[in-house]
Formats: structure tokens, C-alpha cells, sequence
């Protein structure tokens, strides 16, 4: 599973404007948890919306965690709830 947060300037070290995540088996995209604005949470908010993605994704694929390298770093300038 793949996390999608979206960061000022993308650094991994800033805080999380949106947070996005996807499942992908095969090479295609199987199940999307869509862009949420998670400006202002505080780090126990956060983890509780991300245990609560991976929680429901378990279920049906399996999924208990965001593996390291499957983090995508993206600059909040590329939010997509912002850019509609």
C-alpha cells in the first residue's frame, strides 16, 4: 500500500497538508483512500486516521502497514483538493 502525503515544499520533515493512500496488486491500482486535508492534526490525529485506512484496507487486501518505501513525498503545491 502506498502513502500519499502531501507536504510543504514535499520535505519529509514538514508537516502533513493532505494525506492520500493507494493499493495497488499487479501493477494496478485496486482500491484509493482519496485526499483528505489533514492541515492542523496533531500527530495522535494522524495516526489515528492512518490505523483507521489501514484498518479498513486489512479487511479486504490484506494490507497492515505502509511499507517504507512506498511513501510518496508530494508538495502541497500538487493537493489535489486544493487545485479543483
Amino acid at each position: 500500500m502506498t502513502q500519499v502525503p502531501y507536504r510543504n515544499g514535499g520535505a519529509k520533515d514538514a508537516p502533513v497538508h493532505a494525506l492520500a493512500a493507494y493499493v495497488t496488486v499487479d501493477g494496478k491500482t485496486v482500491a484509493k483512500i482519496e485526499p483528505v486535508h489533514t492541515q492542523g492534526w496533531n500527530k495522535k490525529q494522524l495516526d489515528i486516521y492512518v490505523r483507521s485506512c489501514l484498518s479498513s484496507l486489512h479487511s479486504k487486501y490484506g494490507t497492515t502497514s505502509f511499507a517504507e518505501k512506498e511513501v510518496l513525498d508530494i508538495s502541497v503545491h500538487s493537493c489535489p483538493i486544493c487545485n479543483q
